[in-house]
């Protein structure tokens, strides 16, 4: 796993156009920052969404800052350093 400075994160999260307010990402943009990061870390072309993100939740990979809001805020470095597994197989090799 890379690991990214503060200023290439916010580099990163400007160039995909994603608006973060005090320091928080919500689940979408996490997911956004984990499609990016798939692709440029391993090459892989892999969409995630924001069902993603909730299930590392449930599984406990990945912590809210708040768990007891309705709309669940991330801290930026958590987008940019959670360990990706991204699936391997098409749906035709199933």
């Amino acid at each position: 796993m890379r690991r990214y400075t503060e200023k290439e994160m916010k580099d990163i999260l400007k160039t995909l156009k994603i608006r973060f307010e005090e320091g928080f990402l919500s689940s979408e943009d996490v997911a956004n920052v984990w499609t990016w990061r798939v692709q440029a870390e391993k090459g892989i072309s892999h969409e995630y969404k924001s069902g993603s993100v909730r299930k590392r939740v449930a599984d406990k990979a990945l912590s809210p800052l708040n768990p007891n809001e309705r709309r669940l805020k991330f801290a930026i470095a958590d987008a940019f350093y959670t360990p990706l597994y991204p699936r391997r197989s098409t749906k035709n090799n199933a």
